[in-house]
């Protein structure tokens, strides 16, 4: 298995890290990412996940990625250049970024 670095855009958006976030407070688990309120996801929480990808669907616009740590499953979404998501099922990946909410 590869374990790879992304700073990110969490369907959570995982967005670049900025000085926009609510607290010093860094999510660490799959579970404290689904337990956020949609008010909390928008406020720009920081997190810094490990987790292994299971699923990954790459989009026009970025790649959803469904991952599992010992707290559980999230899906994540990225909003990059889907070329330059290389992971595959089976990677170790590390996000790092703030949260975000993005329904279109």
């Amino acid at each position: 298995m590869k374990k790879l670095v992304a700073a990110a855009t969490v369907l959570f958006c995982v967005c670049p890290m900025s000085g926009q976030t609510r607290t010093n407070t860094v999510l660490r688990t799959a579970a404290e990412l689904r337990r956020l309120s949609e008010t909390e996801a928008k406020a720009g929480m920081s997190f810094d996940l490990t987790a292994q990808v299971l699923q990954k669907h790459t989009g026009i616009t970025g790649c959803a990625f469904f991952v599992s740590d010992d707290s559980g499953g999230i899906i994540l979404y990225a909003e990059d250049n889907p070329q330059s998501f290389t992971y595959s099922p089976g990677d170790i990946v590390r996000w790092r970024g703030v949260t975000d909410i993005n329904i279109d």
